[in-house]
């Protein structure tokens, strides 16, 4: 993403900016980190694959989101925008939480324990324990 920082978005708006433009650099970080250590056997790491995913996802939706409400800002002003404002310091900040701990995730995890379930689970042929009674 170039400039590094978020250019574009309203000034009120600037927090939310700024925690994105670091979401992404962590992002090209993170990935050219996964990237270096497993080379081709990245094809391997689905639960490296979809945190990643799950982040541009989030990433991306903060982008859009401070793309629209600053064009409310300018349209309609910031005083007048307060449910605009509501809601993007609301899923700003929950979509930064999940980023972080997807992030988290990347080196820390249970990845192991549930590749073990899921072979298991494959190997009986079903979960094994009935959720629902026919």
């Amino acid at each position: 993403m170039r400039p590094d920082r978020i250019t574009k978005a309203h000034e009120d708006l600037s927090e939310h900016a700024d925690a994105v433009s670091d979401q992404v650099k962590q992002l090209a970080g993170v990935t050219e980190k996964l990237l270096r250590e497993n080379k081709k056997g990245i094809i391997e790491r689905q639960y490296q694959q979809k945190r990643l995913a799950d982040n541009i996802a989030d990433i991306y939706a903060q982008v859009a989101l401070l793309s629209r409400v600053s064009q409310v800002f300018e349209d309609q002003g910031v005083e007048p925008s307060g449910q605009e404002r509501y809601i993007a310091d609301t899923f700003c900040t929950r979509a930064a939480a999940r980023v972080s701990s997807r992030f988290d995730q990347i080196e820390s995890n249970d990845d192991e324990r549930m590749t073990a379930i899921a072979k298991l689970a494959y190997k009986r042929g079903s979960y094994g324990y009935a959720l629902f009674e026919d």
